[in-house]
This record gives C-alpha cells, sequence and structure tokens, in this order.
C-alpha cells in the first residue's frame, strides 16, 4: 500500500520515498482537503507531500495512484498493425509513422478534444489541451523528458461532462492515474478514447536544462526549435537531437547518448508495471522496431508506426482512420521490444553517476559516464539544387 512507502519528513510532512510513484499528480487533483503537494527533489523529479494535519484518510490518493492500480487488461483479442500515414509531410512531422496524427485529426474533425504533451519555450514538457489542428503540431513528435500533468484531469472530466469525445495520449502510467481518475470521480468514459505510448523512461527535466545551459554557454546564444528526434534527414533508424543557434541547425548526439545511458531515468521507471501487452489503454502506439525483418518492403527512412487495439473501442477508432493510413496486420509477438517485455534496466553505475552530478555538476558527470563531448556537433546544410546533406563539423 501507498502509506507503506512514506516515511516522516519536516514541518508536519509525510514525504513518499517509495520509488513506485510515477509523479503523475492525480493524488494532488483528488486531494479535497488540499493536503498534498508536488515538490521537486535534488534530481529534478516531482514527488508528493503530504500534510498530515490536514489529510482526512479518505483514501482517494491510494484509489487514483497508477503505481497501485489493478485497472488492467481486456478480454478482447488483440490486434497489431504497422502503420504509415498516407500523407508523407504529416510523417515527417511525426516521431514514426504518424498513428498519433491519424487518431488525433479523426477526433478534431468530429469535435473532440485531444491531450498530450508539449514542449513550451520554459524547456518543459506538459500535458496539454487541444481543440484545433494549429494546435496539434505541437504534440506530435516524442519529448525525452518527464511531462507535467497539473490540472488536466480536470479539464478532461470538464469536457467529457460536456458530452465532447477525448483522445488523451500519454505515458501509460499517465493515462492509467487519467483513467482511475475518472472512475473515481464517477465520470462517464464512453467518449474517452486512451492512448498510450511505449515509453523507455522518463529522464529528469533538471539534467535536460543542465545540459540545455552547456550547450547555450558553448554557442553563447539561446537554443531554438529543440527536437528531440530529428527526422530531417530523412532516417528514422538513427536517432539524433536537433536545434537552431542563429541561423544554424545543430545536429547532436550528445543528449541521446545521455537519455540511452538510462542514468537519468525515473526511479519508477526501472520498476515499470506497465512495461507489458497488458495496458489500461484502447490503443498502444509507437515505433515499429524490426518492422523490416516482418514485412519485406514496408519499412523505410520515413518511419512505421506500431498500433496495438487492446479494447473495442480502439478497434472502432481504427476503422474510422484506417483509409488515411497504410498498414498490415501482424502477429502479436512481431512486434514485441524489450519495453513491452520489461523495464529498462538499472545501471551498475547510477549512484556513482548522481554522486558525481551532484558533487561537480552535468558536464563531467556525463562525460564519464555517458560519453558525453561538447565538440561532436555538427552543423548541417542542404543544397537545394542537388537535395542533399552536407556535414561540416561544428568546432
Amino acid at each position: 500500500m501507498l502509506k507503506d512507502t512514506m516515511n516522516k519528513g519536516k514541518d508536519n510532512t509525510i514525504k513518499t520515498v517509495g520509488n513506485c510513484c510515477t509523479g503523475c499528480n492525480a493524488c494532488v487533483i483528488v486531494c479535497h482537503s488540499q493536503a498534498i503537494r508536488m515538490e521537486e527533489n535534488q534530481k529534478g523529479f516531482r514527488y508528493p507531500y503530504i500534510d498530515i494535519e490536514k489529510c482526512i484518510n479518505c483514501g482517494g490518493c491510494r484509489k487514483v495512484c497508477p503505481a497501485l492500480s489493478d485497472n488492467f487488461g481486456c478480454t478482447f483479442k488483440k490486434c497489431v498493425y504497422a502503420v504509415k500515414i498516407k500523407d508523407l509531410k504529416k510523417r515527417m512531422e511525426s516521431q514514426s509513422g504518424g498513428a498519433f496524427t491519424a487518431f488525433a485529426e479523426q477526433i478534431l474533425k468530429e469535435g473532440g478534444i485531444v491531450y498530450g504533451v508539449e514542449f513550451t519555450d520554459e524547456k518543459d514538457a506538459v500535458y496539454v489541451r487541444c481543440d484545433n489542428l494549429f494546435k496539434l503540431k505541437k504534440l506530435k513528435k516524442s519529448k525525452y523528458i518527464e511531462a507535467k500533468m497539473n490540472d488536466v484531469y480536470n479539464f478532461v472530466k470538464n469536457d467529457l461532462m460536456a458530452g465532447r469525445i477525448v483522445l488523451m495520449c500519454g505515458t501509460p502510467c499517465a493515462v492509467t492515474a487519467l483513467k482511475n481518475y475518472m472512475e473515481y470521480m464517477h465520470i462517464d468514459t464512453e467518449n474517452l478514447v486512451l492512448c498510450d505510448l511505449i515509453c523507455h523512461g522518463v529522464p529528469s527535466t533538471k539534467v535536460f536544462r543542465e545540459y540545455l545551459n552547456l550547450e547555450e554557454k558553448r554557442y553563447g546564444k539561446i537554443l531554438k526549435h529543440f527536437d528531440f528526434r530529428d527526422k530531417i534527414r530523412g532516417n528514422w533508424w538513427g536517432h539524433v537531437c536537433s536545434f537552431k543557434v542563429g541561423t544554424k541547425r545543430i545536429i547532436s548526439e550528445n543528449y541521446v547518448k545521455i537519455f540511452y545511458s538510462h542514468l537519468c531515468l525515473r526511479e519508477s521507471c526501472y520498476t515499470c508495471r506497465f512495461t507489458t501487452l497488458d495496458r489500461t489503454a484502447d490503443i498502444t502506439i509507437g515505433d515499429y522496431w524490426g518492422i523490416e525483418k516482418v514485412i519485406d518492403g514496408f519499412a523505410d527512412r520515413d518511419g512505421v508506426s506500431v498500433c496495438i487495439i487492446h479494447s473495442l473501442k480502439g478497434n472502432n477508432w481504427f476503422k474510422k482512420v484506417k483509409d488515411n493510413l497504410e498498414y498490415l496486420e501482424t502477429n502479436v509477438e512481431d512486434c514485441l521490444q524489450p519495453n513491452l517485455i520489461r523495464p529498462t534496466g538499472k545501471p551498475s553505475d547510477y549512484d556513482m553517476f548522481w554522486d558525481m552530478y551532484m558533487a561537480k555538476g552535468l558536464e563531467e558527470a556525463a562525460s564519464q559516464y555517458c560519453g558525453y563531448d561538447h565538440n561532436a556537433d555538427y552543423v548541417y546544410r542542404v543544397s537545394r539544387l542537388e537535395g542533399k546533406w552536407g556535414k561540416k563539423k561544428e568546432n
């Protein structure tokens, strides 16, 4: 139980110290006595603090908590599709094959509302409400940092109570928290479509911001238009980040190295209970890694999505969007990838990384444990006549 993961803290608070907390903010929203607040720890992750003098032991926080949820699985026979949205421009704006775009556009077309993650000017990832195609573009593509849910729960509740169709797309823990909250509040969820992601784990926002500070210090300018996984070179299989410095577009693998080191993920990610095919969502989407081994000739450099249907509701929505897709059905076994089988492993040098980070900062810690190299960035320019990318090392 959640109470078993708590220890006394200062100022009449109880601090949750259990590794299961996903930082979803549902406990804060559901607490009628306003006894819970979120605070960021030294690693940059937000955890709930409970004021024991205000707490009335209603149990709401435990009932909505995704880490304690039994809200898993269904009897619907799963269907799996390899998906590419037909509109190539929309696919290039997407992280993989554009599955999210297809579902989101259909929801908006029917007068619905879409909730997803936006990367803000303040360098935060935040779940936001989207009611038009212009706003939708900001929700596309992955943001490899922890996203804040904030008050999305009440916005979704109000939209559902007003009879709107709602699509919620996010990490499995966030989607489960939202579903738990709606059920706890006795909200009719017939119009709620849940779409979760195949999640590798959420990195620290604090680490990401310090990475940006290192780059800005090096270039002497504010970075703009940061892309966590740039497909501008037309290579879905590769993974590079990009950002603009003045008129230059810089291609970098440095944050990619930090991300794939697995050293700065939230503690709950290493024991994640959502790294399975048993989901609370109606639909799961992600990169269809290994599709080239499953269907000859279907994969290309512009990206392919996997789309796993978990419910009759999800299946009905897939039927609505399929005319806008190139798609082929595959077996469940064909789509399996590490984060559909098990959580990302916690590195053996995790504590050493964080000790150095706290003592000497990100640059030294990332250089030693992640292969960070501030001299490895490149400027990319395209020849309009030849249509080819030119590569020049940025000194």
